[in-house]
């Protein structure tokens, strides 16, 4: 029994959850957390409540101290988070502009396009296509050249 609690104790990870219950984290910390938070969590709504659940602070000041650390408010740096992934899908596969939208935690297609273009200045598909060529060169097929051939 007293050697599983001397495990326990030793690993790394349990004195870490230990440090940081005991040890408040600076403003920067937490935002940092929260921005982690965000980047493995993209792809789903994510909403205050549970960032609040770790981040010990009023809805208001949580606010005040994300804005002044990162110069954003929390929408604006998940939105960030999801367009940067975004463009690496669109580079890295040939998944189509919806599939891309709803693997990044957009609602629809019309939205990811809107928030897409916001940020970059070109749409998904124009984004897209100044990229350079994927390693496989076969054409991806369209919903025309599908209906178009007679059986």
């Amino acid at each position: 029994m007293t050697g599983a609690l001397l495990a326990v104790l030793r690993d790394p990870a349990f004195r870490l959850e230990r440090a940081n219950a005991l040890v408040p984290l600076s403003r920067r910390a937490l935002v940092e957390e929260v921005l982690w938070y965000l980047r493995l969590n993209y792809m789903r709504q994510v909403t205050l409540a549970e960032i609040l659940a770790f981040c010990p602070m009023s809805r208001s000041h949580f606010h005040a101290v994300f804005r002044e650390v990162t110069g954003q408010t929390l929408s604006a740096a998940l939105r960030e988070v999801r367009i940067e992934k975004a463009r690496e899908l669109l580079v890295g596969s040939r998944a189509s502009l919806l599939d891309v939208a709803l693997d990044c935690g957009f609602g629809s297609q019309s939205h990811f396009c809107h928030a897409f273009k916001a940020a970059t200045g070109a749409s998904p598909r124009a984004w897209r296509a100044g990229q350079p060529p994927l390693a496989d060169t076969t054409p991806a097929p369209t919903p025309h050249s599908r209906h178009s051939q007679k059986p």
